[in-house]
């Protein structure tokens, strides 16, 4: 979801950091390749993937995910989990709209310092 959002915003900063992150918990070259060219239905994702994706997208173009897209997110997710979804593509998404805007330099990637530094 992060990364989409990064791709939907422009959210270079939030892509660049983002992406050793996805990596560590999972993500694949693949599915990073698939998130910089904005394919969301990329066969590397699974369906779960390919249900957050869609709702993140719909989310962050109309303001809302269309009653097929949700019902399709909702087949997966439980409603505190598309709660929990929607407060995070709201958080991320003014993430990225403040580097952009602010044009934040690119700096290196912080990656799993920020995990690790949670878990405290």
């Amino acid at each position: 979801m992060i990364l989409r959002i990064g791709y939907l915003w422009n959210g270079r900063y939030e892509f660049h950091q983002h992406v050793p992150i996805a990596k560590a918990f999972g993500a694949t070259d693949e599915q990073v390749r698939a998130h910089e060219a904005g394919l969301v239905d990329a066969p590397c994702f699974d369906a779960v993937t390919k249900a957050v994706l869609a709702f993140t997208t719909e989310v962050v173009e109309k303001g809302k995910a269309s009653d097929e897209t949700f019902r399709a997110t909702a087949a997966h997710l439980s409603p505190r989990e598309i709660v929990e979804l929607l407060l995070a593509i709201g958080f991320y998404s003014t993430v990225a709209m403040l580097t952009e805007t602010t044009e934040i330099e690119l700096d290196e990637p912080i990656g799993l310092k920020v995990v690790e530094s949670a878990k405290r």
